[in-house]
């Protein structure tokens, strides 16, 4: 069964435009001085920023990569990085984490909801990390942090059992005959289920886990470099990793489609309550998305137009006209 691949909707466009005047109003009330400090940062700070942005990209790569392995897709390691490359060019953007999902889809032609299962699991494992470190560290002007983060988790864990344990596609399989858009969501979400049960290996999930750490404190580490260039110097490496943390775990946990501003708006909440005031804390993060998502594209585009054969695969895959279910 071929996967219509369709312009986008307006539940995705509009979220976009409401992420972008989100980080509009965030750039408006932002330290605008030590906004342009940030794009003129020293010779020496921006080469460390793309060698933790280098071990960032392998990291999360070789996450994804294992993980697609034991789902069984196993494509070619070139496919596999030129679609994972594409992803993280986009990943900001709602839904972008699954637009490497796609890219994979045309090359190697897998089903579409195997692959989703692999970001999704690896997504899951990103959101434990961060979990983890905001656990750990904490903010101590927020006590009631790590109750609520609690909550959460425990709610999702009894919803995704409770949709286990329940076998609602199969009771809803055979209804949904006579519904060609109920069947269709059915069969993608059928496929998807096989995909996290073939994934569903503790000793792989443990190591991944441990590497997804890496790449994610590699992350934060960029924002402490930043915080202390721009004069931030009370931030401490801890404080720099737990503002990280829960920037990225509330996108990552509750479905908000809005993306760019939201990760913003709370890691500059977590610097108000470490002790920075609100334009500076504002600036802060904003520099520090500037940075992070920017390195990427010099480091991706170059590696993926060399990739000449993947590159003119996913051009004819995408002009083809997609097949019905």
């Amino acid at each position: 069964m071929k996967i219509p691949w369709r312009r986008p909707p307006n539940r995705v466009l509009i979220p976009g435009i409401l992420s972008l005047a989100l980080g509009g109003l965030l750039l408006g009330v932002s330290d605008l001085g030590t906004l342009r400090s940030s794009l003129m940062l020293p010779f020496g700070i921006v080469a460390q920023l793309v060698a933790l942005m280098i071990v960032y990209l392998i990291a999360k790569w070789f996450v994804w990569w294992r993980l697609l392995v034991r789902a069984g897709i196993s494509p070619p390691w070139r496919e596999a990085f030129f679609a994972y490359l594409g992803g993280e060019m986009t990943k900001s953007l709602p839904g972008g984490i699954y637009f490497q999902n796609y890219l994979l889809t045309k090359l190697s032609g897998h089903e579409v909801a195997v692959g989703i299962a692999t970001s999704t699991v690896l997504v899951g494992m990103e959101a434990a990390v961060c979990m983890a470190i905001t656990l750990a560290v904490g903010i101590p002007a927020w006590p009631w942090l790590r109750g609520l983060l609690a909550g959460i988790a425990v709610a999702w864990i009894v919803l995704l059992l409770s949709l286990w344990r329940s076998r609602w596609i199969e009771r809803l399989t055979p209804w949904a005959q006579n519904h060609p858009n109920i069947k269709f969501g059915l069969y993608l979400a059928s496929s998807f289920y096989r995909g996290i049960v073939s994934l569903w290996d503790p000793w792989l999930w443990a190591s991944l886990i441990g590497l997804t750490a890496v790449y994610l404190l590699a992350s934060g580490a960029q924002l402490y470099l930043i915080a202390h260039v721009l004069g931030d110097r009370a931030l401490t490496f801890g404080q720099a990793q737990v503002t990280n943390a829960f920037s990225m775990l509330l996108p990552l946990m509750i479905p908000i489609p809005i993306q760019i501003g939201f990760a913003e708006t709370t890691g500059a909440g977590a610097l108000v309550a470490l002790g920075l005031g609100i334009r500076q804390a504002i600036a802060l993060m904003i520099a520090y998305r500037l940075w992070n998502n920017g390195l990427v594209f010099p480091l991706a585009i170059p590696v993926m137009l060399a990739m000449r054969p993947e590159w003119r695969r996913v051009m004819a895959a995408a002009g083809e006209k997609e097949e019905p279910c």
